[in-house]
């Protein structure tokens, strides 16, 4: 592990340390570097005196070749402990006298070499030259042992190392502790950059631990997490709405890529189209939802925005088919817009199902047209009876055009005696009240007055609240004269059967009741037509005689006949008991009312009082 890639104490550490070290380490070198150069010129200068003193005592000696006197010279260097060999040579260079005498020669240098001093491995070597009245004689040659130095080298080299590593330790104690005021912010910083990284909690704050600029930049940081918090929360917040609009939305709304790819399927999308988002994300909407006849020229629409910046559909409202999972077509409405400016480009489409608006549409235009075409008058107006819409049925009924009527009154149409009937049905159109089959009168456009039947209904809102009425009315002046006419000639046909002292009736088999009786019944039988049924009809006859298609029968068959369909038409004669309790005879003449399959569900007939066998 390079040292990059070590934690912020560890590096601290090893910085102090190292630089101690280099320091202590310098310094040390310089000491025994300025020892070893002073160690070695002193003792070049010691043996190089020691050499030269010993030459001017052995001039005399090698002028004269006297040996004697040159072995005396040279046994007084035995007094220096670290020269290990002396030796004179002669003016001939030829080896003269030596040092110790004991030596073999073969320790010697065979010639004197060259003036001077050098250190050779653990000893240092010399010659020197012996001079008298300006005239060499002869040469010194002069061998120290020099191990001592060395040893007192090494010696300074083990107090080196020594003081280096108690610096050493010294320094990582010290280093340990101070290092700490700069890793613990640093460390601090380091921790709260993990948690929210670990956590993406952006409200964690780093510990300001001194006004340094390490402090400063702790309140930095701290400063820069509070603007990413903000933004995090109001991102948050954002994330929050947009879901909350996705997952709620009525409408599709699908995101795509700039290859046409599905990035956002809404739970709306799903329902819509029968597919999960796990399904629909990361495939091309063209092959996932666009009809075959039209995935080409979507692709196409894409590339020509990719390519101009402008397509055919973005932007626009367009009604098209859209495919389901299961293949059904359905009509929808789109929109497709940009997704802010930044490339690739993406794209939000919003899709309405317009299946029900298309059929309500089409039931509209299917019920404006029955309206348009329908013979009645339909009239709508306001809950203040102001007409806001005529049809051609209207205008042929009353005479006014659509915009001669449309924006008056109702009142325009009713007669002054009537206009309390209109404030009536406002009122109860207002109180939710349905109006059916209102027979009334109205005016047309040239003053005459029309008898109409009218049906009311109150017109509500989306939702629910009244907010006007319909009016569907119908000419019924034929039907009123028609029903004149009945009611005369009704009126001339009770009359006459007030005359012929007859009651006619409508006898109803299966409820077992008259289903009509008239009201001379009690002048007949003493009981009102109220209080008589079949049953008690029944009960008062004591004796019957058929005649017509029943003749020769009893009562009890032709009744059985007769309900069977066998028989049409029968009359009977029979004597009843009144209720005063007298006998009557009382002639009975009626027709089988019989239904598609034969048989006989109603009997209509009129019932007189009979002089039969001279009563």
């Amino acid at each position: 592990m390079t040292l990059r890639d070590q934690p912020i104490r560890r590096k601290l550490t090893i910085v102090i340390l190292l630089t101690s070290m280099a320091v202590l380490l310098l310094t040390c070198s310089a000491f025994v570097a300025y020892e070893v150069v002073a160690f070695r010129r002193g003792l070049a200068e010691n043996l190089t005196t020691l050499a030269q003193i010993t030459a001017e005592n052995s001039t005399a000696a090698l002028a004269f070749e006297i040996q004697s006197d040159a072995d005396k010279v040279l046994s007084a260097l035995r007094i220096k402990r670290d020269v290990v060999a002396a030796g004179f040579y002669n003016k001939a260079g030829e080896l003269f006298a030596t040092y110790p005498t004991n030596e073999p020669v073969s320790i010697f240098p065979s010639k004197p070499g060259k003036d001077g001093h050098h250190f050779a491995q653990s000893h240092f070597l010399l010659f020197q030259p012996v001079i008298l009245d300006d005239k060499r004689v002869g040469t010194l040659y002069l061998k120290a042992d020099v191990s001592a130095m060395y040893a007192r080298f090494r010696l300074y080299g083990g107090i080196v190392m020594l003081v280096m590593g108690i610096s050493c330790l010294v320094a990582f104690g010290i280093s340990s502790v101070l290092q700490r005021s700069i890793s613990r912010p640093i460390l601090a910083l380091a921790e709260t950059a993990k948690a929210i990284s670990n956590r993406k909690d952006y409200s964690v704050r780093a510990p300001k631990l001194g006004g340094d600029e390490l402090g400063l930049l702790t309140d930095a940081f701290n400063q820069m997490l509070d603007h990413i918090h903000e933004r995090d929360s109001a991102l948050r917040k954002s994330e929050a709405r947009k879901g909350a609009i996705l997952d709620s939305a009525q409408d599709s709304i699908i995101s795509l890529d700039h290859q046409g790819r599905i990035l956002e399927f809404n739970p709306a999308a799903q329902r819509m189209f029968g597919y999960s988002r796990d399904q629909a994300v990361g495939q091309e909407m063209a092959a996932l939802i666009v009809p075959p006849s039209l995935r080409e020229s979507h692709r196409r629409g894409l590339a020509q925005y990719l390519a101009t910046g402008k397509g055919p559909v973005l932007g626009r409202r367009v009604e098209l088919s859209a495919l389901r999972a299961d293949g059904e077509e359905f009509p929808v409405e789109l929109s497709i817009t940009r997704i802010g400016a930044e490339e690739p480009a993406t794209f939000t489409g919003f899709v309405r199902d317009i299946t029900e608006q298309k059929r309500v549409e089409a039931v509209r235009a299917h019920f404006a047209a029955i309206v348009e075409a329908s013979a009645d008058a339909i009239i709508g107006k306001t809950l203040e009876g102001i007409i806001t819409s005529w049809n051609p049925g209207a205008e042929m009924l009353f005479g006014y055009s659509a915009p001669e009527a449309v924006g008056k009154p109702m009142l325009l149409l009713i007669p002054p005696e009537r206009t309390g009937e209109e404030k009536e049905v406002l009122r109860q159109i207002a109180s939710g009240v349905r109006i059916i089959h209102f027979d009334t009168v109205r005016l047309r456009k040239d003053g005459s007055r029309i008898d109409i039947s009218a049906t009311i209904s109150p017109i509500r809102d989306s939702s629910g609240k009244i907010v006007g009425a319909s009016a569907i009315a119908r000419d019924i002046t034929e039907r009123k004269r028609a029903e004149e006419a009945v009611r005369r000639t009704e009126e001339l046909y009770r009359r006459a059967i007030t005359a012929a002292d007859a009651v006619p009736y409508l006898s109803d088999y299966q409820t077992r009741s008259f289903a009509f009786i008239g009201e001379g019944i009690e002048r007949l039988t003493g009981y009102p037509a109220k209080e008589m049924t079949p049953q008690l009809w029944e009960g008062l006859a004591l004796e019957t005689i058929m005649s017509g298609e029943a003749t020769g029968l009893s009562k009890e068959e032709a009744v059985r006949r007769a309900r069977s369909g066998l028989i049409k038409r029968w009359q009977s004669d029979c004597v009843i008991t009144t209720r005063d309790g007298q006998k009557r005879w009382v002639a009975d003449s009626s027709v089988e009312i019989v239904d598609e399959q034969g048989k006989a569900g109603l009997r209509k007939g009129c019932a007189r009082a009979s002089i039969c066998c001279g009563w």
